[in-house]
């Protein structure tokens, strides 16, 4: 983020090019897996089924870590492949070198899963094989001595810039409290949840995984060994991981994609078929699609209503996609169908993000502080989005305590308060229509509270500001409260 930041100043643009950027390299990694396996076919198509998986297509456009990860997971798994199964690098070969720098970039994109997921996917790819590997190949020992170089290289000096706060927020909060408590109230669901929502996150390759599966059993080799050992991995570390959240299995999806198009390259154009479950799904989000473009029909024309109709269209499209997938790709000069694919997801997920941020709570929080003093001090209260800092250019501070609430004003004669006063979920909304009660019940309602701090304050001028908070996928309603220090010296006299 900081080189593009650099290259092309600081926007929403530059912020998410480092996701854009890994998702295409990690196709280019992908496709030369394919070809270093198989042949050129199986690679490109490989590329192709990991760039139109509807996962991907998201996460490919966030301003998060996760593509930097998975880009150098795949490198990783590139070199694995070739100190282990392949046996072409001679010691301290480029080989090792890829493998152990891949791994210390990974750790410093997203932590140990850079390290679990490789580790993981080569026990489990040992235990399936029951063949025998060329350990000594992998230089254990001074490979993650040079691992752990390029992490301290950074690392060290982040725990010392930030008074240890690194490892405790970053590895403690964000690692290990994720992985011992349930984040944000969410349900735990071991073994089922990863399955369920791959519906989903894998769409619209899910559909064939039954072929697939047959034709990696027909094909039993050393190549289809390592991909389903790579595939395993992250299902396996976090089945039993307490948050769970449906793109933290994405470090598989490359191996998803890979054994995909093995199957695909070897159809012939006269057995190109649909099978029955890609069938059932396509028809399934297809029905599903049109159902919401048809209910937003009936909504007032606002926010969302478009959204409704946009997240609509692009289920329409890829349920239509993913049911003549394979023709698309099998049959001869299939780049006319693979351009259309791939503009077909890209400009409707683009429709669908412009009206996602047209909505977004927080740019409309953002709005009114562009000509507030420098001397302002920010609070988000029970509303903790790191997003306010990027879109206001300020440092925050948050909390979910009233007494931190009212110790802030007190402090702070100019300031800014963004409350949460209420917010509506999907799985609020479920349970409402469960339990009987009226759906537009809020999830969570702090109106009370944030009255009552209103009350006591009345010199704070405030305003309302309703909109989608992406990060949880909730609808929010927040009042942003203002203190400047005119009103606070006329109520003190």
């Amino acid at each position: 983020m900081r080189l593009h930041y650099i290259l092309g100043g600081k926007s929403e643009l530059t912020a998410r090019l480092h996701s854009v950027v890994a998702v295409w390299l990690t196709a280019w990694i992908i496709s030369g897996i394919g070809t270093r396996l198989h042949n050129r076919r199986t690679g490109l198509i490989a590329g192709v089924v990991w760039l139109t998986t509807l996962q991907v297509l998201v996460h490919g456009r966030l301003c998060v870590a996760d593509m930097p990860l998975l880009l150098f997971l795949t490198l990783a798994a590139r070199a694995l492949l070739e100190l282990l199964w392949l046996g072409t690098d001679k010691r301290w070969g480029l080989w090792f070198w890829v493998l152990y720098l891949s791994l210390g970039l990974g750790f410093l994109a997203k932590g140990p899963l850079a390290l679990l997921v490789p580790a993981l996917a080569v026990v489990l790819s040992r235990w399936i094989g029951r063949t025998p590997l060329p350990w000594a190949r992998l230089q254990l020992f001074p490979g993650l001595a040079f691992t752990l170089l390029i992490v301290a290289a950074w690392g060290i000096p982040a725990l010392v810039e930030t008074h240890g706060l690194f490892w405790k927020v970053g590895m403690g909060e964000h690692v290990v409290k994720r992985g011992t408590e349930v984040l944000n109230g969410r349900a735990f669901l071991p073994l089922i949840y990863y399955p369920l929502t791959s519906v989903l996150s894998l769409f619209p390759w899910i559909g064939v995984a039954w072929p697939v599966w047959l034709y990696a059993k027909r094909h039993w080799d050393s190549g289809t060994i390592f991909l389903l050992g790579w595939l395993a991995a992250p299902y396996v570390i976090f089945s039993f991981y307490a948050t769970q959240l449906p793109h933290y299995v994405m470090p598989a999806f490359p191996a998803a994609a890979l054994l995909v198009a093995r199957w695909l390259a070897s159809i012939q154009h006269q057995d190109v078929f649909t099978p029955k479950f890609m069938q059932v799904l396509c028809s399934f989000w297809g029905l599903l699609g049109a159902g919401l473009v048809v209910f937003s029909q009936v909504l007032p024309p606002n926010a969302v209503s478009h959204i409704i109709i946009w997240l609509g269209v692009l289920l329409i499209i890829l349920a239509i996609i993913g049911y003549f997938a394979t023709r698309i790709i099998v049959y001869p000069r299939p780049m006319t169908g693979i351009m259309v694919m791939l503009l077909s997801f890209g400009l409707t997920v683009e429709q669908l993000g412009w009206t996602l941020r047209e909505t977004n709570a927080t740019l409309k929080v953002a709005v009114g502080t562009r000509y507030l003093p420098s001397t302002t001090a920010y609070l988000g209260w029970d509303y903790t989005e790191p997003s306010l800092v990027f879109y206001t250019g300020h440092p925050w501070e948050f909390t979910g305590k009233t007494e931190k609430v009212i110790q802030f004003l007190q402090q702070n004669p100019q300031a800014l308060v963004t409350a949460l006063e209420r917010e509506w979920t999907l799985g609020g909304w479920f349970k409402a229509k469960f339990a009987g009660t009226p759906p537009e019940t809020p999830t969570r309602d702090q109106s009370e509270k944030v009255m009552a701090v209103q009350k006591r304050f009345p010199q704070l001028q405030s305003r309302f500001a309703q909109g989608i908070n992406i990060a949880r996928m909730s609808w929010v309603e927040v009042r942003v409260m203002e203190q400047r220090p005119e009103s606070v010296n006329a109520d003190l006299r």
